[in-house]
């Protein structure tokens, strides 16, 4: 089960580049949730392995750490939500203000100072090709491996060569989130990028780690840096094709409970990512009742820790 216990992290995991001055660039960020540390694990493991590829290698992998504070700490986040702050005027108020110490700012504004100075160095430096970020996630609930992403051609290629089912319309009612809203909020062209967000499994589970490795080497290889036949892309290829075909490759978000603080929101306990739910099913409860499902559907991401916004999500397939 992957772990991170230190008390201090630094945010830069690793970078590994080509000789040549061309080729894609590959931008890959775990712990934007500080309780979900089987992305920076991944990313580790992959850079580990990517010096025996030199000679065929192409192009520049950076790994970041997202939200240093809380992973240090195990937390999803200290005092805010930091995947929920990547709007270009939120990063533009923050990043004008004078830079205070956590205690006195908060400790996601700092991150947020520090993460985008992070990600401008990484643009700054990229060689002439195309952008693929891949923002990694785990979930509280039993899960199989999926894909969130905003609809563009050029995530809809990338969400294609993962193999992943794919989850779009997110971004209809979650803001700032930054697998979604990279391109606006560092303000680039889609036409020149594609984002992801991989939600690999559980948080602390193994399969969560194999699918989140699995995700980088198929991103690897979709950028042009690794070969389609290299060993590991070929196993993460063959790992995904395992994943249950009954389930719908393509959905889209129709419905999001949001929790009030005050309210003492609690999931009904057994439910996995998308099993599907009937329209006036109790998935929750609160302190004024039942909580149903708004339609028929499939639940996705039901809360099972402390801390979140949401409650669950419905999604049908496209």
């Amino acid at each position: 089960m992957p772990r991170i216990v230190k008390t201090h992290l630094p945010r830069a995991i690793g970078t590994f580049t080509s000789d040549s001055s061309q080729g894609p660039t590959v931008l890959l960020v775990g712990g934007m949730h500080g309780n979900e540390p089987a992305g920076i694990v991944a990313i580790q493991r992959v850079l580990e392995q990517l010096p025996a590829r030199a000679e065929s290698f192409r192009g520049r992998v950076t790994g970041l750490i997202g939200n240093c504070r809380a992973t240090a700490q195990g937390v999803r986040y200290v005092s805010s939500d930091l995947n929920r702050l990547f709007l270009p005027e939120s990063i533009r108020i923050i990043r004008n203000k004078p830079v205070l110490p956590p205690e006195s700012a908060g400790a996601e504004t700092c991150e947020i100072h520090e993460f985008t100075d992070a990600v401008g160095t990484v643009l700054a430096e990229r060689p002439p090709g195309r952008l693929y970020v891949l923002d990694l996630h785990t979930s509280s609930a039993p899960s199989v491996p999926f894909l969130i992403a905003r609809q563009t051609a050029n995530n809809r290629r990338l969400a294609e060569a993962l193999g992943f089912p794919a989850v779009t319309g997110f971004e209809g009612h979650l803001k700032g989130v930054f697998g979604m809203t990279f391109d606006s909020a560092f303000e680039l062209s889609a036409r020149n990028c594609a984002c992801l967000v991989v939600e690999s499994g559980q948080h602390d589970s193994s399969e969560a780690l194999t699918y989140a490795i699995a995700a980088i080497w198929l991103t690897l290889a979709a950028a042009g840096c690794v070969p389609a036949e290299d060993a590991a892309v070929e196993r993460s290829r063959l790992l995904v094709s395992r994943l249950p075909g009954d389930l719908p490759r393509r959905l889209r978000l129709t419905d999001r409970y949001a929790i009030k603080p005050e309210a003492g929101f609690a999931m009904r306990p057994g439910f996995r990512n998308f099993d599907p739910v009937r329209e006036g099913q109790i998935l929750a409860d609160n302190r004024y009742g039942a909580i149903t499902s708004p339609r028929d559907g499939l639940i996705l991401m039901p809360l099972y820790q402390a801390q979140g916004e949401d409650g669950f999500f419905i999604v049908q397939e496209e």
